[in-house]
């Protein structure tokens, strides 16, 4: 028997990821898209080289799917690599790196 629902599945993803932030290197403000499979709470932050978080970029309760937020670099922010971290609990804390080009 054929069932006609559609299938939602294909829109879940299959894991919790942090794809590539776009553009990078980035002069002023770059995107960040990431995907989770529940909604569950997140936070994405920008870190610098030594592991001080410089910016807290979005937190909250992420919705099923793609997700995505703009960072705008402060002026008082300087050129430079820094991480972009993606955090929920019970998950593991996942990084990319960026290059600010000012």
């Amino acid at each position: 028997e054929e069932n006609d629902a559609p299938d939602l599945s294909r829109n879940v993803p299959v894991e919790y990821a942090l794809s590539s932030a776009f553009p990078n290197p980035f002069n002023g403000s770059l995107l960040v898209n990431f995907q989770v499979q529940e909604n569950s709470p997140y936070q994405v932050s920008i870190v610098d080289m030594s592991g001080r978080i410089v910016a807290k970029i979005a937190s909250g309760i992420s919705t099923i799917g793609n997700n995505s937020v703009v960072w705008k670099a402060d002026k008082g922010i300087s050129s430079g690599n820094y991480f972009v971290t993606l955090s929920s609990p019970g998950k593991k804390t996942l990084l990319q790196k960026v290059t600010l080009l000012k």
